[in-house]
């Protein structure tokens, strides 16, 4: 089954993100939401295996991007294979 693997730069952009909302705009609540609902999407477009997304070349072979409210998320998908 496949997963969404998170880049150490996609970390940092989730916390720069749930900090605006929880600090800057006073929402902590929201932001955990906010958190959640990337991480489910990018979770659940995993498993779609290249149907979502529209094709972003510009940023490199095989990227694509969607929405989610104001985000745009950026991912391509790769057929690796992890050991356990």
């Amino acid at each position: 089954m496949p997963n969404a693997i998170r880049t150490e730069a996609a970390e940092n952009d989730l916390q720069e993100i749930a900090y605006y909302i929880a600090a800057k705009d006073r929402r902590p609540l929201v932001a955990d939401k906010i958190v959640a609902e990337i991480t489910s999407k990018c979770d659940s477009y995993a498993q779609t295996a290249g149907a979502v997304g529209t094709d972003a070349p510009h940023l490199g072979k095989g990227y694509r991007t969607f929405p989610h409210k104001r985000w745009v998320i950026i991912f391509r998908y790769l057929k690796i294979k992890i050991s356990k």
